[in-house]
């Protein structure tokens, strides 16, 4: 069986996301070769939930906003998470926290500069401790700001990854990777994912700027909501 695996991905955990928990079941359901890596902002909450529905079919990941020296610099997915860890705090803490459960850790979109701030200094700090970048993320509007992180990838000889960044049920399984060999059927289990992703084909597709709005509609409907 053919699967295409998408690594990064929300519900509306994520208070900038759209993708309600009945949405994204339906998805699942209607595309039972689909893999699919929960990475909700700072939370695990939706991945550990559909992880029980879904066992092989889900990787508990996790988008985690980090900080240097007080500051918000950009965010680290970790993957095949067994506890959360908290957003908002310092990079070294959070790797240390992501190797303490031998995640796979990541960095999305690590030249976007709309969306993060880190500085050629702090990334070679923390690249020992990297197994892959994200190369490809379909909400990136500026194509150099994919071709960058696919430089850098190179560079320090990482992992390529893609991911649609999906923040609504349409979005999910915009890019992804496509792997066609039976290892793949255990995809969900970390060593696995470890020998074979860096191997599987990208599938990569931009998604249109107006995604952007849905987001910030999301995030003013989640404050609405929460007052």
């Amino acid at each position: 069986m053919v699967h295409k695996i998408e690594l990064h991905c929300h519900t509306s955990i994520s208070n900038d996301s759209l993708t309600s928990f009945s949405n994204f079941e339906s998805f699942l359901r209607s595309n039972p070769e689909t893999i699919i890596a929960i990475t909700d902002h700072n939370s695990i909450k939706a991945a550990e939930f559909f992880k029980k529905m879904f066992p092989e079919r889900i990787i508990v990941g996790e988008e985690i906003e980090v900080t240097s020296m007080g500051k918000f610099v950009g965010e680290i997915i970790g993957y095949f998470l067994q506890e959360e860890v908290p957003g908002g705090k310092d990079v070294e803490w959070v790797v240390g926290q992501l190797k303490r459960q031998k995640a796979y850790i990541s960095i999305p979109h690590p030249c976007d500069t709309m969306r993060t701030r880190w500085t050629t200094h702090l990334l070679k700090e923390i690249m020992p401790h990297v197994d892959g970048i994200e190369v490809f993320n379909s909400r990136c509007w500026k194509p150099v700001h994919n071709r960058c992180a696919m430089d850098l990838a190179k560079q320090f000889g990482k992992d390529q990854l893609v991911g649609s960044d999906a923040h609504s049920v349409g979005e999910i399984g915009k890019s992804y990777h496509l792997w066609d060999d039976f290892e793949c059927d255990h995809i969900s289990l970390p060593e696995t994912f470890r020998k074979v992703i860096g191997k599987a084909q990208h599938v990569t597709v931009r998604s249109p700027f107006w995604v952007h709005a849905l987001s910030r509609y999301a995030v003013l409907r989640h404050h609405s909501s929460n007052p």
